[in-house]
């Protein structure tokens, strides 16, 4: 009799841990899958290491920006979650021309008692121009930014290596 009770509660532990799923998310998707082998495998290095990478983007027609930080996760289509990021961007001078044509624009038509509206274009034109005067190389100027957390997405990565 003893041993029917201990089969009837192997029989329900056993279905027990049938009618229990796995929990399905990134991080276990990540653990199961790009342990081992393959281009992904080094990403995944990347995170148990906590090393940083670099991350080259595009645009439509260039490489965009270089992106150097830790990543925190990744998925099949090369979607990158990263932290602590450093950017190197870089916009088309003609793109930076026409909205520096666009500001004085704005102020001949802002009232001149709503003085809030002239002093937000003023600080506009101020930033742009701050901006200009970081880099010019050719057709592109380059830009520098820090974003504590940045998602990329796979379709506009170009390549991923390990940062020295």
């Amino acid at each position: 009799m003893n041993s029917k009770v201990a089969l009837k509660s192997d029989q329900d532990v056993q279905k027990d841990q049938k009618l229990k799923k796995k929990v399905k998310n990134v991080f276990t998707y990540m653990e199961s899958t790009f342990q081992t082998n393959g281009p992904k495998s080094l990403l995944y290095k990347s995170i148990k290491e906590n090393s940083r990478i670099k991350v080259w983007t595009r645009s439509h027609s260039y490489v965009r920006s270089i992106c150097t930080g830790y990543l925190v996760a990744f998925d099949q289509y090369w979607n990158l979650a990263m932290i602590d990021v450093d950017e190197v961007y870089r916009i088309p001078i003609n793109k930076i021309e026409t909205d520096l044509d666009k500001l004085p624009k704005e102020l001949e038509k802002a009232n001149l008692e709503d003085s809030e509206h002239i002093k937000k274009i003023n600080t506009d034109f101020q930033e742009i121009e701050s901006k200009l005067n970081l880099y010019k190389s050719g057709r592109f100027n380059l830009f520098e930014r820090h974003v504590n957390q940045l998602f990329i997405r796979g379709d506009n990565i170009v390549t991923v290596t390990l940062a020295d």
